[in-house]
């Protein structure tokens, strides 16, 4: 009988030691290890919870159409590899279920898929989870319920919360409002209002979606009677635009629910990709539910309107899963036809990953001083694309020109100018970061070739690869332009 007490209070503990290990994390990372991420001026630490179970999850909330945005979370996500080994990544857009699983070109060395893959990034062409699992054979999953997600509302809706938000400016002044043309105007009249400008503002950088509906419930209640005088489309459109945001609080809730599924089932830090509105709702879930967690808010999360932001056109291109350069001949380039299916594993990103494998070869051809007409033939052809080596002009290194041709014959004419500003590829962190002083430093009176392009009105593109900037155009004209005259 006695040996049969210690049988049991040994079945207890080892219990208790098991259960613990489950919801113990397995590594820990404090509070002040994470200076490595915030000690750069590339993030800022929001909020955080250590006293969970489980966990931590890094949140790093992101504006959509950022590409400084991605090149510092990407950076963020190599120092959590490396450091502490995290490599798995849940994201916002995927669906539950769902595994980053797209085939990957086959490269000779890591620095040449680093240098294909940072422009891809730097382009806007990837986002950071995507170089990740690319790159570092990072764990991509997904969060969401693909029937929250696919909720979408018409652009009439957001005009319809706009038309409510100059109504109640109306009936707080109890006078007309005279009729506001474009953004400048527009906010001119805000800034008059106090009321409204902070509902614009909590809309736009608001990190909770329950502070917005309760603020949309405000606003239909300042325009009470009024909104009588709106059509009953406008009156419609803005019982969509609430419930799109009713919408959104259920997928904050779901994302939340879905990462603690993930670490019970495997209790291990992890990071999290979000939008920046989702932030509060989640990190309230996680509260409850004990889930530490820390909130980085990358530099720029606020701003509006900066050059390396996306521009509307780009944005929309990138929300349909298109490739981002405005030529339509240079789409079509890359694409046998109009294709809207995400995301890296789609026949035209798997183009243009080729292309830039082209280029970076040909560049390392001018770097080595070999030969062309020596070098491996893997270095002219890749993926249905082909160098047309009777156009290949390397007699300055500085400035490279080629055609490349599809498997249908198309053809597109390509330069590459030696860039100051640029640099050969060193590492792969410090790749990142070379990238985010570019991207942060691009401003207005200081725009770098690949703005300046865009005066050409589309027909010659221009991104930035390494050490050069690449123009490429369906036009042979861009062999003859001086681009120092941009």
């Amino acid at each position: 009988m006695k040996i049969r007490k210690i049988n049991v209070v040994w079945l207890l503990c080892m219990m208790l030691i098991l259960a613990n290990c489950k919801t113990s994390p397995k590594t820990a990372i404090p509070l002040d290890e994470l200076n490595e991420l915030i000690r750069y001026g590339y993030f800022t630490l929001k909020e955080s919870n250590e006293k969970g179970k489980y966990g931590p999850v890094i949140i790093f909330p992101e504006r959509h159409n950022s590409r400084l945005i991605q090149a510092q979370i990407a950076w963020a996500l190599e120092v959590l590899r490396e450091r502490w080994g995290v490599n798995s990544i849940a994201l916002e857009g995927m669906y539950q279920g769902e595994v980053l699983t797209a085939s990957k070109l086959e490269y000779n060395t890591d620095a040449e898929k680093y240098a294909v893959l940072l422009a891809l990034l730097e382009r806007g062409e990837i986002k950071a989870p995507e170089l990740a699992y690319l790159a570092k054979d990072a764990y991509v999953f997904g969060i969401e319920n693909e029937e929250e997600y696919g909720f979408s509302i018409p652009d009439s809706a957001d005009n319809a919360y706009l038309n409510y938000l100059v109504m109640s400016i109306q009936v707080d002044r109890g006078e007309q409002v005279e009729t506001v043309r474009g953004q400048e105007a527009f906010e001119k009249l805000l800034s008059q209002n106090p009321w409204q400008l902070e509902t614009y503002e909590m809309l736009n950088e608001g990190r909770s979606i329950i502070e917005i509906l309760e603020r949309l419930d405000e606003l239909e209640k300042k325009v009470g009677t009024s909104r009588f005088l709106f059509s009953a489309q406008i009156n419609d459109g803005f019982k969509q635009f609430k419930d799109f945001y009713r919408n959104a609080h259920q997928r904050s809730l779901t994302m939340a629910g879905s990462v603690l599924n993930a670490l019970q089932n495997k209790n291990e830090p992890l990071a999290m990709i979000i939008g920046l509105n989702h932030t509060k709702e989640i990190t309230e879930y996680f509260d409850e539910k004990g889930v530490s967690y820390y909130v980085l808010d990358p530099r720029g999360i606020y701003d509006t309107d900066i050059f390396s932001d996306l521009s509307n056109a780009g944005f929309i291109r990138k929300r349909d899963r298109m490739p981002l350069f405005e030529n339509e001949q240079t789409v079509r380039f890359f694409m046998g036809e109009w294709n809207t299916r995400p995301v890296i594993d789609e026949e035209w990103f798997k183009k243009e990953e080729s292309f830039g494998l082209l280029i970076e070869r040909i560049l390392d051809i001018v770097r080595s001083g070999k030969d062309p007409k020596s070098a491996d033939q893997t270095a002219f052809y890749s993926n249905g694309l082909e160098i047309d080596r009777d156009t290949l002009d390397l007699s300055n290194p500085a400035d490279i020109m080629f055609k490349a041709v599809n498997e249908n014959g198309r053809e597109l004419y390509v330069r590459a100018v030696a860039n100051p500003q640029g640099k050969q590829f060193g590492s792969y962190k410090k790749a990142l970061e070379e990238m985010i002083a570019r991207l942060y430093e691009i401003d207005e009176k200081n725009l770098p070739l690949t703005e300046r392009i865009k005066t050409f009105n589309g027909v010659i593109e221009a991104f930035n690869f390494g050490e050069y900037t690449v123009f490429v155009s369906p036009l042979s004209d861009v062999w003859n332009f001086n681009p120092n005259t941009l």
